[in-house]
C-alpha cells in the first residue's frame, strides 16, 4: 500500500481516501515509518499546488494521527518534521489564520505530551514565525495572543535555552 503511494505520490489527485486510510487506526511497528513519511509528502504536495485549504485540513487529519500513535517511537520522531512541513507550507503562503488555527491544535498536542521537549520547541518558534507573518501582514489584533501563548512556553519550561530563544525573538 505504502510504496506505490510514496513513489507516486505528486500523482494523487485527492490524498483524503489515503489520509483516510491512515487514521483508520494506531501506527503499527512496521508501517510507522512509511507513514510517517507519506504524511511529509502530502504536506510538501499539497504546498506545491497551493491547496491551503487542503494543507490546512490535511494538517488537522495529522494532528488526529499523531495523538492516535503519539506512543509510537517512529511517530515520536518524525512528529516535528511532518508538523513543520505543514506549518512552512501555510507560513510562506501568509496564511495566518490557518497557521494559528493549525498551532492552536499542535499546542493543544504539546500540552498533553509536555515530556516532549521537542514538540514544545516546535509549537513555541512557530508562534514566533506567526507573529512575526502577522506583523508583515499588517495584521496586529492577534499579537498579544500570539505573544501570551509563546510566553506560556517560556514559563513552563524555563531551563530549555531553545524555548528561551524562541519566545525572546519573538
Amino acid at each position: 500500500f505504502y510504496l506505490p503511494l510514496l513513489i507516486h505520490t505528486r500523482q494523487i489527485p485527492d490524498f483524503v481516501p489515503v489520509e483516510n486510510v491512515m487514521l483508520l487506526g494506531k501506527a503499527t511497528p512496521p508501517f510507522a515509518p512509511y507513514e510517517m513519511e507519506l504524511w511529509l509528502r502530502i504536506a510538501v504536495v499539497l504546498t506545491e499546488r497551493c491547496d491551503w485549504k487542503q494543507l490546512s485540513n490535511s494538517g488537522q487529519q495529522f494532528l488526529r494521527y499523531a495523538e492516535n500513535s503519539f506512543d509510537h517511537p517512529k511517530v515520536q520522531s518524525r512528529i516535528v518534521d511532518v508538523l513543520n512541513a505543514y506549518c512552512t507550507g501555510l507560513h510562506n503562503a501568509g496564511q495566518a489564520d490557518l497557521m494559528d488555527g493549525f498551532l492552536t491544535q499542535c499546542d493543544a498536542l504539546s500540552a498533553e505530551h509536555r515530556d516532549d521537549t521537542a514538540l514544545a520547541r516546535f509549537c513555541c518558534s512557530n508562534r514566533g514565525h506567526l507573529l512575526h507573518l502577522r506583523r508583515y501582514l499588517d495584521h496586529p489584533e492577534h499579537l498579544d495572543q500570539d505573544w501570551t501563548v509563546a510566553a506560556g512556553y517560556l514559563t513552563a519550561y524555563p531551563d530549555d535555552l531553545d524555548i528561551c530563544r524562541s519566545a525572546v525573538q519573538a
